[in-house]
C-alpha cells in the first residue's frame, strides 16, 4: 500500500473537472483504512493519505481547502502529520534568505491559515498550521541572529588581518 500511495498525486473524490464528491471521498478513506488495518499499517497509511490531501483545492466558499478534507484532517493526527510533512517538503530546494523575510512571509501565511481554520471550528488543523507558522518565524529569527553573528565574525577577522 505504502509504495502505491507515495506515487499517487490525486485527491480522492475530486474528478478531472474539479468537482468534488464528498461521499466518494469518505468511502475511499474508509476502504483504504480497512485495507490498512488488515496489514497493520493504519498509522502509516493515514500519514500517507494526509500527504495526498495537501493537493486539495480551495473550497468554493474561499476557505483554503475543501471543507470535507479539512474535517477529515482535523479528526486524524496521523493525517495531519503527513500533511505537515508535505508542507515542509513542498518548498523543495530554496534560497536561504539571510534576513529571513521568506520565512517570515510563510510564517504569516500559515498563521493566517490557522486563524481561518479556528474561525470555522477546525481546532486541531488550526493548531497544526499555527505550529507551521511558529516554526517559520523561529527559522527567520535564527537566520537573522546567525547572519548577525556571521557578519560580526567576518568583521573581527577583517580587523585582525589588518
Amino acid at each position: 500500500l505504502y509504495g502505491f500511495f507515495e506515487e499517487c498525486h490525486f485527491v480522492p473524490g475530486l474528478d478531472d473537472q474539479g468537482h468534488f464528491d464528498e461521499q466518494h471521498f469518505l468511502k475511499w478513506i474508509a476502504d483504504v483504512q480497512a485495507l490498512a488495518r488488515e496489514c497493520d499499517r493504519l498509522s502509516l497509511t493515514n500519514e500517507t493519505i494526509g500527504k495526498m490531501l495537501f493537493a486539495s483545492p480551495p473550497d468554493p466558499d474561499g476557505f483554503w481547502m475543501l471543507h470535507p478534507i479539512a474535517k477529515v484532517l482535523d479528526s486524524n493526527a496521523s493525517m495531519r502529520n503527513g500533511y505537515s510533512i508535505t508542507i515542509t517538503n513542498s518548498r523543495g530546494v530554496h534560497y536561504i534568505d539571510p534576513p529571513g523575510q521568506e520565512e517570515d512571509d510563510l510564517g504569516d501565511k500559515y498563521q493566517h491559515m490557522a486563524d481561518e481554520a479556528a474561525d470555522v471550528g477546525y481546532a486541531n488543523l488550526s493548531t497544526m498550521m499555527r505550529e507551521e507558522g511558529r516554526e517559520h518565524h523561529q527559522e527567520a529569527e535564527h537566520l537573522r541572529t546567525d547572519g548577525l553573528r556571521t557578519e560580526a565574525t567576518n568583521l573581527e577577522q577583517k580587523s585582525y588581518n589588518e
